[in-house]
């Protein structure tokens, strides 16, 4: 071993390791030391730390890991993990150097981490005796009212209470938020008792208990009523058109007959065409309305018959009808 003196040994091991650490102080995303940096590290604290044994030099490297993932540990959020390895790079047994460096991270740590208050609520009554579940684990058997710490992102609380399961909640917490409170609310128990002077009505056994029944219906489709539509109408032009066909017709025999114009023959031509074009499509348009009306399909609807109930009591007696129409 190089022969320095006892009181600049440590001077010198305290400079190699900030040389030596530099890359660790970057940006924490970019910061990972070499696989054969830790060695060389350990071997500087063994060479320049005054009676340093095998023994420091293990200590020094469970340091230098605990030092290094902790950071990456906090890139990923995962921060309740981070903080237990700032804790152990922190404690004396580590170089000066490192417990500084985890020291300074622990506290930014601490800013970091979101915590909740969980509070159980059976009406207006806080409920101590309540099992704490984060994420389907056990977070605690009994609520103290005390701050948990959970790492950023989302979560899935729900409690136990003498073994009736809340509903779950989801929750989101962010960097840095601190002491979200999350209240379960459980319905009150009943406390209503039967008066003595109005006894319960007694059921008796139903004679006629519900069931269901099968209805068969066959509901016009809405093709039906417009081709019916559509016979009416062409019915009613064909009429219109006949009428007027018949009218020029009359008209010409009267005035110019036998001696009418082409025009005036066309005239009546085109409307008895068109008086037989719309007749044609009176006539279809209700064979299929028809043809719809009497091929419509058979839907199947299941009814619930009203079931009779009666309820006898020391003061009166009770008929009940229930169902629905």
């Amino acid at each position: 071993m190089l022969a320095f003196p006892h009181q600049y040994r440590r001077d010198i091991a305290d400079f190699l390791f900030q040389v030596a650490l530099a890359p660790r102080r970057a940006p924490r995303e970019n910061a990972r030391l070499a696989p054969w940096s830790r060695s060389v590290i350990c071997g500087i604290f063994v060479l320049f730390s005054p009676q340093a044994s095998v023994a420091q030099q293990l200590t020094t490297d469970a340091c230098l890991q605990a030092h290094e993932s902790a950071q990456e540990l906090r890139v990923v959020a995962n921060l309740l993990e981070a903080k237990q390895r700032l804790l152990k790079c922190s404690s004396s047994q580590c170089p000066a150097i490192i417990r500084k460096d985890c020291g300074a991270w622990y506290s930014e740590l601490q800013a970091e981490l979101p915590s909740l208050v969980v509070s159980v609520k059976n009406s207006s009554l806080d409920i101590v005796k309540a099992r704490l579940y984060i994420d389907e684990e056990i977070a605690t058997e009994k609520l103290d009212g005390l701050e948990i710490e959970l790492n950023p992102g989302s979560h899935l609380l729900f409690v136990e209470v003498e073994g009736a399961r809340s509903s779950i909640q989801k929750i989101l917490l962010s960097k840095g938020q601190k002491s979200r409170l999350v209240t379960f609310q459980l319905a009150a128990p009943s406390t209503e008792k039967s008066s003595p002077a109005a006894p319960a009505a007694k059921q008796v056994p139903q004679e006629n208990p519900s069931k269901e029944v099968e209805v068969l219906t066959r509901p016009i489709p809405v093709s039906t009523y417009v081709l019916g539509g559509g016979a009416l109408l062409g019915a009613a032009l064909g009429t219109g058109f006949a009428i007027a066909g018949n009218s020029a017709y009359r008209k010409g025999e009267e005035t110019c007959s036998p001696y009418c114009s082409s025009q005036e023959k066309s005239q009546v031509d085109t409307y008895l065409l068109l008086a037989d074009i719309s007749f044609g499509l009176a006539i279809l348009s209700a064979g299929a309305a028809i043809i719809s009306y009497v091929w419509r399909p058979t839907l199947h609807h299941a009814r619930q018959e009203p079931p009779l109930s009666l309820g006898v009591s020391s003061s009166a007696a009770q008929i009940h009808w229930r169902g629905t129409w």
